[in-house]
């Protein structure tokens, strides 16, 4: 027969076990997680999907979303944080595709 000691011992072993499976499971799971954004990050940049008029192939992202006015076809750009100005030519003259 077991005594005690051995029992708690045992039981002890046993959750220690238990721990370290779930612990090694979940690591598995969050690496599983980060291939795969890993892996969307890079066709998302190979296919160029949700790039505008705005990014630059060589600088990237701009971090600005594009904006047309429906009536006039006025471009305006905006960023993250707020704000929203014009969108300028090389000449400087305001980008407007639609009616004047």
């Amino acid at each position: 027969m077991k005594s005690a000691q051995q029992t708690i011992e045992y039981f002890w072993d046993y959750v220690a076990k238990k721990i370290s499976r779930y612990i090694n499971d979940m690591l598995n799971i969050i690496s599983l997680i980060l291939i795969l954004a890993v892996i969307i990050y890079q066709i998302n940049n190979m296919f160029n999907i949700g790039y505008d008029s705005t990014d630059s192939e060589i600088h990237g992202r701009s971090g600005f979303t594009l904006h047309v006015d429906d009536m006039t076809g006025c471009h305006y750009l905006s960023a993250c944080d707020g704000g929203i100005v014009k969108r300028f030519d090389s000449l400087g003259n305001h980008i407007c595709t639609g009616y004047e």
